[in-house]
């Protein structure tokens, strides 16, 4: 083949992308090195104007159910209207807003001690099931 021909092959990079609404400093921090390590890019909101901003653009919404600023079924429901795999994560003593998260719809939902023990796993596994 002569130079500059095609090759037959389809090259394209896909950007992942991780929004995560968590307040805590050093949980934001490990789920943004976690990202990193999957290849996907990392955005912590801090509003909900910014969480609809973004959220079109996202394949994973991770919620501390401890957020104050940002109701959490309002969040899921965009998200899950959007196709955006929702991980939500709450102290394991606060089983009211375990049990409200699994209310509105999440599926991946942790302790945040579990959570954050698993990390890269539980990343891996919603990136993959958003294909």
């Amino acid at each position: 083949m002569g130079e500059g021909a095609p090759t037959g092959r389809l090259e394209a990079t896909i950007t992942r992308r991780i929004l995560a609404v968590v307040p805590e400093l050093m949980a934001a921090v490990r789920i943004e090195e976690a990202a990193k390590r999957l290849g996907a890019d990392f955005a912590a909101i801090e509003s909900r104007a910014e969480l609809d901003a973004l959220l079109p653009l996202a394949d994973v919404l991770i919620i501390d159910l401890g957020v104050e600023d940002i109701a959490v079924p309002d969040a899921v429901r965009d998200a899950r209207s959007h196709g955006v795999e929702v991980i939500a994560f709450g102290p394991h003593v606060d089983a009211g807003r375990l049990r409200a998260a699994r209310a509105a719809g999440v599926r991946r939902l942790y302790t945040r001690g579990k959570f954050l023990r698993e990390l890269s796993r539980v990343l891996a596994e919603a990136l993959a099931a958003r294909g």
